[in-house]
């Protein structure tokens, strides 16, 4: 079960924090490192660690950055986003004939799969505020940093009623839609491992910032 959706569940029973939990929350990269290698060896019988199969089959970096730092630090550490961003620059690799995947493969992927998370965001929106199902859309073509007074004013005239505010902010937080710049640095709800609490805490006092995929 998602975090957000577990947590939503636990607050209502009288023996929170009583529970044993099992988090598939992977903030270890070793562990995602493990997944990719174990896959791609199911797939064909590559010899040696990750890192070495890894340059096999991918250039080591895209716009001047390592490519699995790249690929990583846009999928929020989720290892079923990690998945998708690689297979499809694979499966973009494959289709031009290319014996591995290149930075152009990869920059390709990353506008599809850019579009997957815009979409399942847009989802979820229209599933919890059916009468304001482009919620998003108010945030295209936007200032990409805007104050919290802004960010409320921006939800509001989305037609977001006033009682819902919060709840359309937590769902944007979730999705690292949002996140709030703090002591200059981009701060993420999956950086924080999905604690809201801790991430709302910052932002009244602090800019927000869209995160453009």
């Amino acid at each position: 079960i998602r975090k957000d959706v577990y947590d939503l569940f636990v607050d209502q029973t009288p023996d929170r924090g009583k529970e044993s939990v099992a988090s598939l929350d992977w903030s270890d990269i070793e562990l995602t490192k493990e997944l990719l290698l174990r896959r791609f060896r199911a797939a064909e019988s590559f010899a040696g660690d990750f890192e070495e199969v890894w340059a096999r089959l991918f250039d080591a970096h895209v716009k001047g950055e390592n490519s699995f730092t790249y690929i990583l630090s846009r999928t929020f550490l989720r290892p079923r986003d990690v998945l998708n961003f690689v297979r499809k620059s694979i499966q973009i690799a494959v289709s031009r004939e290319r014996p591995r995947v290149n930075e152009d493969d990869i920059l390709t992927a990353e506008i599809g799969f850019s579009e997957d998370m815009l979409n399942d965001l847009r989802y979820e929106i229209r599933d919890m505020f059916p009468n304001n199902p482009e919620i998003v859309n108010k945030f295209m073509m936007q200032k990409t940093m805007f104050s919290h007074d802004d960010l409320w004013l921006l939800l509001s005239e989305a037609g977001v009623p006033e009682g819902r505010v919060d709840e359309a902010l937590d769902v944007l937080l979730w999705f690292s839609f949002i996140g709030v710049i703090y002591q200059q640095e981009e701060h993420y709800a999956y950086q924080m491992l999905y604690n809201l609490p801790k991430l709302k805490s910052m932002i009244n006092a602090n800019t927000c910032c869209i995160n453009y995929i």
